[in-house]
């Protein structure tokens, strides 16, 4: 067996914006070691192009996807963090995390309502504990459904983060992650065109 890497830091994007589109496969996003299902290319689903990311997540699930880099947010005014998505997870119970870190990774927290800049529902109250902060799930739009309802290519929702806040900050990661219970499975989330801007 030859030698083994594991990543133990993320390297700098050098500059913004920095996008994924998913059409070269995972790109500049990765999967956590811990997850208990990968997120993997979806081709039946897809904003733009032909393919997006999806995590098709079972009971107990804690699944990460990172974008592999820092970015150095000082002297940007106005950051944005925006892309498509469809979270059609159970409803106040699996939850859809925005998540940053401004330590490279090291720790993380939600991104929190106050950055939120789109027309869904991105809350912390009324969801099922344990919760760590404000997430998307089926009830974030009406569309999605809270049964048993397939996605479609008619259900992608655009978000929009500022992230002016964290313009002190130059060691920034941001991640993906779905949070399940032990009780309902749906068919996931979808994420697609993901973008970090200065504007």
């Amino acid at each position: 067996v030859g030698p083994v890497s594991f990543l133990t830091s993320f390297n700098a994007f050098t500059s913004l914006p920095v996008t994924e589109d998913f059409e070269s496969g995972m790109g500049i996003t990765g999967n956590n070691y811990e997850n208990v299902q990968d997120w993997v290319i979806n081709t039946d689903l897809h904003h733009g192009g032909l393919n997006s990311v999806h995590n098709p997540y079972t009971l107990d699930d804690d699944n990460v996807l990172f974008m592999l880099g820092t970015f150095d947010f000082t002297a940007k005014t106005d950051v944005m963090l925006s892309f498509w998505h469809i979270a059609k997870t159970d409803g106040q119970s699996d939850h859809c995390y925005v998540e940053i870190s401004t330590d490279g990774g090291t720790t993380y927290d939600q991104l929190p309502e106050s950055t939120y800049a789109g027309a869904g529902w991105y809350r912390e109250e009324g969801l099922y504990s344990p919760v760590d902060g404000p997430a998307f799930d089926e009830d974030s739009y009406t569309d999605w459904g809270t049964g048993s309802e397939v996605p479609d290519n008619t259900w992608w929702r655009k978000e929009y983060f500022s992230l002016t806040d964290y313009n002190t900050y130059d060691n920034v990661v941001i991640r993906f992650r779905l949070v399940s219970d032990g009780y309902t499975s749906k068919a996931g989330w979808y994420l697609d065109d993901i973008s970090i801007e200065a504007i």
